[in-house]
């Protein structure tokens, strides 16, 4: 499955004790597989000072881990007063983090890989969650039904991010050259006014901004799973025996991975 994991990243040079602590307990809050139902009584009695940390984050669902964290209070139960500010990419995100903005940042795997082969002093704490949550959306009107029909078109991406590369990946998978299309600079929290407004053909993005196109557009639009495609593109060519794309959230647990059959886990890679 072509996924997201999604990390927690911190600067190597800023590893205080404040963060050093908020990164042992990110390290423990990660451990628990179903985080509204676990009480926590490990770290429930914690009566020593406050410590401020700040961390960037997008607005997605793979952030949900920490909303929930904050809701429930675990972080001010253990002695930490979080910040959350927005940015509109895991890389947007990483890049405060190192301009001194913020302690922390996530991201994807790719923005981090990114960053340490820029020569960047990070290091990642843990990671949070994986998923599958980037989509193509583009307009019927510019001529857009099939994805064949995406060869010349504007399409707005977040460049230099995951999206970026997911995009790459699909239209490579579907025959399609990046080098026939006209590739800009659109952040995630812009595609729905750039789509709407006509700026672009297609555009990059994510939820709850998929939701928000559809609402002003209906079905002048046409939406694709840019990361699921590698399974149906396996099947599809016949190098596996398997004929259906797995239900994926079935396969989260390595006791269940351990009893796929060996075609299944071609199809999740």
């Amino acid at each position: 499955m072509n996924s997201v994991s999604l990390r927690v990243t911190i600067s190597t040079m800023k590893k205080s004790r404040c963060l050093r602590k908020i990164a042992n307990y990110f390290t423990f809050l990660f451990t628990i597989s179903i985080i509204v139902t676990t009480s926590f009584s490990c770290r429930q009695n914690y009566s020593g000072p406050i410590e401020s940390i700040s961390i960037g984050t997008t607005i997605s669902e793979v952030n949900s881990l920490i909303l929930v964290a904050q809701d429930q209070g675990y972080f001010t139960r253990n002695g930490i007063n979080l910040t959350q500010s927005i940015y509109p990419s895991g890389l947007a995100a990483i890049n405060a983090m190192l301009n001194a903005e913020i302690d922390m940042a996530t991201g994807s795997e790719f923005a981090f890989a990114g960053e340490i082969l820029s020569g960047e002093n990070i290091s990642t704490i843990g990671s949070i969650s994986r998923s599958s949550i980037e989509y193509l959306v583009g307009r019927v009107d510019r001529g857009i039904s099939k994805i064949s029909e995406l060869k010349g078109k504007t399409i707005g991406v977040p460049l230099g991010s995951r999206p970026e590369f997911a995009l790459d990946r699909f239209l490579l998978f579907n025959g399609i050259d990046s080098s026939n299309l006209n590739l800009v600079n659109i952040p995630v929290s812009r595609s729905v006014d750039a789509l709407v407004n006509g700026e672009v053909d297609a555009v990059a993005s994510w939820q709850p901004y998929i939701d928000r196109i559809k609402e002003q557009m209906g079905d002048k639009v046409v939406v694709w799973d840019v990361q699921e495609d590698q399974a149906r593109w396996i099947i599809s060519h016949n190098l596996t025996t398997g004929k259906q794309t797995p239900n994926f959230v079935n396969y989260i647990y390595d006791n269940a991975l351990r009893e796929l059959k060996p075609d299944e886990v071609n199809i999740i890679r």
